[in-house]
């Protein structure tokens, strides 16, 4: 026996070989892309937060948002860095007493700067998990959906992206979606601005 085949790799199934591979690669594109939809999911403001918030402040923020006055519109840019932060502090929101309907109400409410900071909230509340989705979902949805009709371009692309976490959370918000007409407001969201990039 030559020295050089004691050593020698043995010969292994070349197509298992293949195989592992090959699922390695998909494996590795599956957490790219999932790595790279859920960076996309969360709105946060221009400027990089560098402030950590805590559970005492989000609970500030969640009775303040319920009384009348103050700086709602201060509150809720806030409150959306807060949720970006992780589902921690939302369920430390929500631990107050009336506080996501507060948020609703202002979302539903006739101020369209407080409309537009409250779908903000809802779009990185949404990307939390499960649970907040379907809170959102089942509160907050219809609101955004009848707002894709509006004629508020900045406040329908937010919507858009608020209803598009919801919908990215699974097959049972996507139905509830299609159900509520999310879909065909899309649609004719898109017509629409394929309409005007034609034009320009």
């Amino acid at each position: 026996m030559d020295h050089k085949d004691q050593y020698k790799h043995k010969p292994t199934n070349v197509y298992n070989l293949r195989q592992r591979r090959r699922q390695e690669e998909v494996g590795l594109r599956k957490q790219r892309r999932h790595h790279h939809v859920d960076a996309k999911r969360v709105r946060l403001d221009s400027e990089p937060a560098e402030e950590e918030y805590t559970i005492d402040q989000v609970c500030k923020i969640a009775k303040a948002i319920q009384k009348p006055g103050g700086d709602k519109l201060g509150q809720l840019k806030k409150l959306k860095r807060m949720f970006a932060q992780g589902s921690a502090l939302i369920d430390a929101f929500l631990g107050v007493d009336n506080s996501f309907n507060a948020l609703v109400g202002l979302l539903s409410g006739k101020d369209p700067a407080l409309q537009l900071q409250a779908a903000c909230c809802i779009t990185n509340f949404s990307a939390s998990d499960y649970k907040h989705c379907m809170m959102a979902l089942q509160h907050a949805a219809p609101y955004l959906v009848t707002y894709l009709g509006g004629q508020n371009a900045v406040l329908q692309d937010q919507c858009s992206w608020a209803l598009g976490n919801l919908a990215g959370d699974g097959p049972e918000c996507r139905e509830k979606l299609l159900a509520q007409g999310a879909v065909q407001l899309l649609v004719n969201l898109l017509k629409l601005i394929a309409k005007y990039s034609d034009i320009i």
